[in-house]
């Protein structure tokens, strides 16, 4: 009997743990939904900028390679500074990290080939299901 309510504590905690993460991958996939609805690209970073994974919509705005990956790249690369994007961006990250504000960034961002885009940046954290802000 001991050895089933271990087994059996285990696969709960298995179980319950799944439902997390499966619970976490849904309020992703509902975020980004709605922001694909409003914006040309919809791409996850980390704290510096670096694309998490490749997004083929931002590839395409900012002229690249068809094969060319953008996971690992920093937004900065992009950045023309003639708006003071930079200062915003840095602003951003020297805000709290458990901040969920939401945070609007103009400026411009230079494609491959030079060429000069405006955006409107938005910066939408959330909270998973396991209090992490992404």
């Amino acid at each position: 009997l001991l050895a089933f309510r271990s087994f059996q504590s285990s696969l709960d905690a298995t179980a319950a743990q799944t439902i997390r993460a499966d619970t976490t991958h849904c309020y992703s996939a509902a975020a980004s939904s709605l922001l694909e609805m409003v914006c040309d690209a919809v791409v996850e970073t980390n704290q510096d900028l670096r694309v998490k994974k490749h997004a083929a919509s931002l590839g395409c705005i900012l002229m690249m390679d068809n094969g060319e990956s953008l996971a690992g790249s920093s937004l900065t690369n992009f950045i023309d500074d003639s708006c003071g994007l930079r200062n915003q961006v840095q602003a951003v990250r020297d805000q709290q990290p458990d901040n969920l504000s939401t945070d609007v960034l103009h400026g411009h961002l230079r494609d491959r080939l030079g060429n000069l885009i405006s955006v409107v940046m938005y910066r939408v954290p959330y909270l998973s299901i396991l209090g992490e802000v992404h």
